[in-house]
């Protein structure tokens, strides 16, 4: 551990990926705006400021995924970039400011849990904003910065301006997909690529990119009951593009076997996803160790999710039936309902009123954009890119090459017209590089009917009668609810649970994870 003190902050960081020189520490790497690549030293001499107004400056200007730390006697400030990757903690306690990366190291003998946290994670899976589940223990906002009194701002807002919209041109988008994915091959530097596979879109794209880009040290996997849908296309992807795939079967009593809840490396991973505020992901966690144990793996190797292009190009607008000129009201319920996936809760869902009414009060932002950037904030960050973090507990890199800023900066300031239905992202795609490298197999998107007759059902499951309409989505084609039922298990035999039957995978993990961490609290 590596332990750093001055008059203003104590800092603990756990990870042996950090980067630390005289006056600043570094996770990750990152490319200045003169399209620099910059890491460890390099990256602590860029971030060795004096002033706040410098440090935002330079946290502007820059581009990719990393945590840094000024502790300097003279400036202190942290900053994690918008994909939060490398998450940073903090407690405030006796005029010092505790941070670390590990939330667990900050806590306390007599901590409880936040009351409005517990309520947000029953709702949304995790706690919204900077907190965590532990009262007290905080969180460096996604694109924030925490300053050295305790306060923080944002560096970086998903917020766009009707004067900022720009429809791009093809070519133009083109463009930006080649230099994004020309930095990432960059920043890799030949080291083994390992894609987790689906019939989706975004994964689809990455190895498109890759295979145009003639880099070769690259597998994928998927992970599923055989012959599901994302199996079947991730097979004919893999096929026409050249690169080896692995497919990795839930129904086999190998994978349960990994799923040791009491082992040593389960709790261990399990505080890592968690955090004191995530979820448990068993997905990621059951391939890794399948790859691992037939040495498909090199050393170093980098693992490249397709988190979320899918968000950007539009999808969330269509799926929670936001139309273009939506108010505030209409945004909030639409969120508290289509969006979040767990229960209903009146005070969560109050003070998601009061963000958006206060949000919609600046006439001069567009109004789908406070949708998008209130998912990007939240759970994007918190939830999705959570579940990349599996791949550093096993010591492996990863790169988020839809998280690279030119890529952001196209889709936030797109129109709606492009933006409904990922019309603009999905032409694009297909058109000009999925046809003419012969993997266009069709997954086709749902329809706006399906959708609203989605709203009506998610209305009243959570509502009405939960239970009986959970078991109308009771469809496991790719073993998740096989994979979470020890967790189930154990929620029945400690009475967390009344039923074995009506409840989804995530909600297992959900609920397993935070009577794991009452459990410590009771300790």
């Amino acid at each position: 551990m590596n332990e750093i003190t001055n008059n203003n902050w104590e800092i603990q960081l756990t990870s042996s990926n950090w980067y630390t020189s005289q006056h600043v520490s570094v996770y990750g790497y990152a490319y200045d705006n003169g399209n620099r690549l910059l890491a460890n030293a390099a990256l602590c001499d860029y971030f060795d400021v004096n002033d706040i107004a410098t440090f935002r400056s330079r946290l502007q200007d820059c581009n990719g995924l990393f945590s840094v730390i000024c502790h300097s006697e003279h400036f202190c400030a942290a900053a994690v970039d918008p994909s939060r990757i490398y998450p940073l903690y903090y407690r405030q306690q006796n005029n010092k400011i505790h941070i670390s990366d590990d939330p667990h190291t900050l806590l306390q003998p007599n901590d409880s849990l936040d009351v409005n946290s517990v309520q947000e994670y029953h709702v949304a899976g995790y706690p919204l904003g900077p907190k965590t589940l532990i009262q007290d223990i905080l969180q460096v906002l996604p694109g924030g910065i925490l300053l050295k009194n305790g306060s923080q701002e944002q560096y970086y807002s998903y917020l766009a301006k009707y004067s900022e919209l720009s429809h791009p041109a093809n070519k133009k988008a083109l463009n930006v997909l080649h230099s994004v994915f020309s930095r990432l091959v960059q920043s890799i530097n030949g080291k083994q690529i390992v894609v987790p596979l689906s019939a989706g879109n975004d994964s689809r794209l990455i190895l498109c990119m890759l295979r145009h880009l003639q880099y070769e040290n690259v597998i994928c996997y998927t992970v599923g009951r055989p012959k599901n849908k994302e199996e079947i296309i991730a097979v004919k992807v893999a096929e026409k593009l050249g690169y080896p795939l692995y497919i990795i079967d839930t129904t086999k009593k190998e994978l349960m076997d990994y799923i040791q809840l009491n082992s040593g490396e389960f709790q261990k991973y399990y505080r890592h996803i968690g955090a004191l505020g995530n979820f448990m992901w068993l997905f990621e966690y059951v391939a890794i160790k399948w790859l691992k144990s037939r040495n498909l793996l090199q050393d170093g190797s980098v693992f490249i999710p397709g988190h979320s292009a899918d968000f950007n190009a539009g999808s969330q607008l269509l799926k929670a039936c936001i139309r273009k000129n939506d108010k505030a009201l209409h945004q909030a319920h639409a969120m508290m309902f289509d969006h979040f996936e767990y229960a209903y809760n009146r005070n969560v869902h109050n003070a998601t009123k009061k963000h958006f009414i206060a949000e919609h009060r600046n006439s001069t932002i567009a109004t789908w954009s406070i949708f998008q950037s209130f998912i990007f904030n939240h759970k994007l960050p918190y939830n999705i890119n959570n579940s990349a973090r599996v791949y550093q507990f096993f010591g492996y890199d990863v790169r988020l090459p839809y998280w690279d800023k030119a890529f952001l900066e196209m889709f936030r300031v797109m129109p709606f017209e492009d933006l409904y239905g990922c019309l603009f992202y999905t032409k694009l795609i297909r058109e000009n590089l999925f046809k003419k490298m012969g993997v266009d197999f069709p997954n086709p998107y749902p329809s706006k009917w399906y959708f609203y007759k989605m709203k009506l059902r998610k209305r009243i499951k959570k509502v009405l009668l939960p239970f009986i309409h959970r078991n109308t989505y009771k469809m496991d084609s790719l073993g998740e609810l096989l994979l979470s039922k020890p967790m189930l298990d154990e929620l029945i035999a400690k009475k967390q649970y009344r039923l074995k039957v009506g409840h989804f995978a995530n909600e297992i993990m959900k609920d397993w994870y935070l009577m794991k961490v009452k459990e410590m609290l009771n300790q």
